[in-house]
């Protein structure tokens, strides 16, 4: 175990089968992905957006191929697990698509980022996911230990 500080907040490192998952001591305002934070609209659009931008490479159903990777279960906890979303935004928004990165809005980009979270069965709420809030939600394992479906 590792145990470092970031700022006010600390972060440990923890080893799991598939690798390191990080977890972070909540800050007042903090969040995680399991906290509902965005809407089933915003997942809607952003599915009829990532069929349009992103599923040539990463495929209909999210599982990529062999060289994309997957946006769905273990590959994206392996990935993105003790990431904010702010830092998956921020990589997806600088190389996303391959072809032209950074080439859609930020409202695109976060609809595309609702509709990964609900493909990866985290919970919808009523309030679609804003770019403010994107640095206080981290994308951690599921609080009541019972893995996604």
């Amino acid at each position: 175990m590792i145990l470092s500080l970031v700022g006010a907040t600390s972060l440990v490192l923890t080893m799991t089968p598939r690798g390191a998952y990080a977890q972070q001591a909540p800050a007042e305002n903090q969040r995680t992905v399991w906290d509902g934070v965005y809407s089933e609209e915003q997942a809607e659009r952003g599915r009829a957006l990532y069929t349009e931008s992103c599923s040539g490479c990463h495929a209909a159903d999210l599982r990529g191929d062999n060289t994309s990777p997957s946006l769905v279960g273990m590959s994206f906890d392996f990935l993105w697990g003790g990431s904010t979303l702010g830092e998956l935004f921020t990589r997806v928004q600088e190389r996303m698509p391959t072809d032209r990165p950074g080439s859609l809005s930020a409202q695109t980009y976060r609809d595309i980022l609702a509709f990964v979270l609900r493909e990866n069965s985290y919970p919808t709420g009523p309030e679609p996911l804003t770019g403010e809030v994107l640095d206080y939600i981290l994308i951690t394992e599921n609080p009541g230990g019972q893995p996604r479906l």
